[in-house]
């Protein structure tokens, strides 16, 4: 999955699919500008109701959910699943400020994920490389 969106944002940085339609955005004799007014009501196909306003807002699903996971111990983390975490935060926040009209809800959901993965992995490697195991205490 998480090579699938690498792949997916290095075809939208270099322009290999079209990156130019972006949530809130109408076209004006061919450039597009920012939807303002009554067409960016939720009613409006280039509102609140298109795929690129709610896709990053139901992401903070997974921001949250790192969050409460930050009173769990550090030895029931998981490498793969942090990895992903901030990797897809580093990788989309990149994207996020690629494409046109910027997506702010986009960059801010991924900078809470890339932050909440780095720091998760922190405790992980924290715990496992640092920690001293403790001493077994030998029953007689």
């Amino acid at each position: 999955m998480l090579i699938v969106s690498v792949v997916v944002a290095m075809m939208l940085m270099e322009g290999g699919l079209s990156s130019k339609i972006g949530y809130g955005a109408i076209e004006h004799g061919g450039e597009q500008k920012p939807c303002k007014g009554p067409k960016c009501l939720p009613g409006s196909s280039n509102g609140y109701n298109r795929v690129h306003f709610w896709a990053p807002t139901f992401k903070w699903g997974i921001s949250i959910a790192n969050v409460a996971d930050f009173s769990k111990p550090p030895e029931k983390l998981s490498y793969p699943q942090q990895i992903a975490v901030a990797c897809t935060g580093i990788v989309w926040s990149r994207y996020s400020t690629v494409i046109t009209p910027k997506n702010w809800n986009l960059f801010s959901v991924n900078v809470a994920m890339a932050g909440t993965g780095l720091y998760q992995l922190y405790r992980k490697v924290q715990h496992d490389y640092s920690s001293e195991p403790e001493a077994v205490i030998a029953k007689e």
